[in-house]
């Protein structure tokens, strides 16, 4: 997984410290599974209209995730 994110087709992702995650797909379909320290998640976007839609939605997820709180 870890692959995936630093070479794979998820390594617009590869600035996020410690991810490791699989991007997937499926008809227009798309997916990512990750997990990053001790939080895990996914990220499903059906009928997608860019092939890395969920990977860029993984990055906006993990970019605020990264801000300190307000």
């Amino acid at each position: 997984m870890i692959d995936n994110v630093q070479n794979g087709p998820a390594s617009f992702l590869k600035g996020h410290p410690g991810l490791a995650g699989i991007a997937a797909a499926a008809g227009d379909d798309r997916w990512f599974f990750g997990y990053t320290g001790d939080v895990a998640f996914a990220v499903f976007v059906a009928d997608a209209d860019g092939g890395d839609r969920a990977v860029r939605m993984a990055d906006r997820f993990l970019t605020e995730l990264a801000k300190p709180p307000a």
